[in-house]
């Protein structure tokens, strides 16, 4: 059952079959109908005294998140409830996402209605701190009921454990993955031109400002190499970074911000490019994809060291920056990795690590195995 759906479906199999929610996009009704049954709800006054003991404060716009929360906790029931009423015999649910669908499941499974709730958690449905108001709703509540819970890292293991007070029996690590390269792109290097790339969402967590300003002065401070960035992601921070960078007045420096872009083109424009490095400069992430195809590519990475990106990002395929890193910190890492003695070595140690530990072929086969034996 997908969260969100267009009128495009994917190639499936015929032993697939596809349960569209009765609800995508709320109107005015669903949204008046769930309304009534948030406030009436136990779920709702439990998660309002959760907040209060753990934060030791209460605000109004902290209140009107967790009832929004519990809203949308409801019309996952309701999808799921439907979903329910079509399929014979036990019932494992398993969600991509630890959040609102998720815990519709662990619900369900109090009253006897699914077999088995098994979950992923990534970045934003795990770090607590870098959600609104420091606080994920609902999550104390429902993840007992999660049989197993997935985690990119075993630093996210521990976090989990430790935040949450979950037995680290239920907790797994799951790697996510990328279909790596059959074969190493060319790529010749060229000490006159450096080649950036960067992929995210143009919002304030990322810190593209970050690059932006590292790339700037890396640019002013050596006036013989021509500095040229390629910026993939679109975000409500997207008009403001592209007028940005049209008005910088560096001559060795130019940048595009090329916007959204599928990811058959962003594996083509990887394919088809010889970039020197790749640069995430984010304050919060789990294990980002993002990196995983870079690498696969054989693009050293400079990134920081938050959430699972130590997994893939060290000295052997790039450089890791301190959690908060500076501009200074990128212009370290740029230097580090262009006066590399061997950047070839770098960039094969990249990949090498990505087809070993971040293969999708294998890591999804080993998952799904594991969800069936257990």
């Amino acid at each position: 059952m997908p969260l969100v759906f267009n009128d495009t479906l994917r190639p499936i199999p015929d032993n697939i079959k596809i349960i569209r929610p009765l609800i995508n996009k709320w109107n005015f009704f669903d949204k008046l109908s769930f309304f009534f049954k948030a406030i009436a709800h136990k779920n709702l006054w439990k998660e309002l005294y959760l907040f209060v003991s753990y934060k030791k404060i209460f605000k109004a716009a902290a209140f009107l998140n967790i009832f929004k929360s519990v809203m949308l906790f409801e019309k996952e029931k309701f999808n799921l409830n439907h979903a329910l009423k079509l399929i014979e015999g036990d019932v494992l649910v398993y969600s991509y996402w630890n959040t609102f669908g998720c815990y519709a499941a662990a619900d369900y499974k109090k009253k006897g209605r699914v077999s088995k709730v098994v979950s992923r958690a990534h970045g934003y449905d795990l770090y607590e701190e870098n959600s609104k108001f420091d606080f994920l709703p609902l999550k104390r509540q429902f993840l007992t009921g999660v049989d197993e819970l997935y985690l990119l890292s075993q630093s996210a293991i521990n976090y989990c454990a430790e935040k949450f007070s979950v037995d680290k029996a239920r907790l797994n690590l799951g790697r996510l993955g990328v279909e790596v390269p059959i074969i190493m792109p060319s790529y010749t290097f060229s000490s006159s031109t450096i080649r950036v790339l960067s992929i995210s969402y143009c919002v304030p967590v990322k810190r593209i400002d970050k690059i932006l300003a590292a790339l700037c002065e890396y640019s002013r401070v050596h006036a013989h190499v021509e500095v040229d960035w390629t910026h993939v992601g679109a975000g409500p921070l997207y008009e403001k970074f592209s007028y940005e960078v049209i008005n910088i007045k560096q001559k060795n420096f130019k940048a595009r911000f090329v916007g959204q872009l599928s990811n058959t083109d962003v594996l083509k424009l990887l394919d088809g490019s010889e970039f020197d490095v790749f640069i995430n400069s984010s304050e919060s992430e789990g294990v980002p994809v993002s990196i995983m195809e870079a690498m696969s590519f054989g693009i050293p990475t400079i990134a920081p060291d938050v959430g699972g990106v130590s997994d893939i990002v060290n000295s052997e395929t790039g450089y890791l920056m301190p959690p908060l890193c500076s501009p200074e910190d990128i212009c370290y890492g740029i230097r580090k990795i262009i006066g590399a003695d061997n950047i070839t070595r770098t960039r094969v140690n990249a990949r090498e690590l990505i087809k070993k530990k971040f293969n999708a072929k294998i890591n999804y086969k080993l998952f799904i195995q594991k969800v069936v034996d257990s």
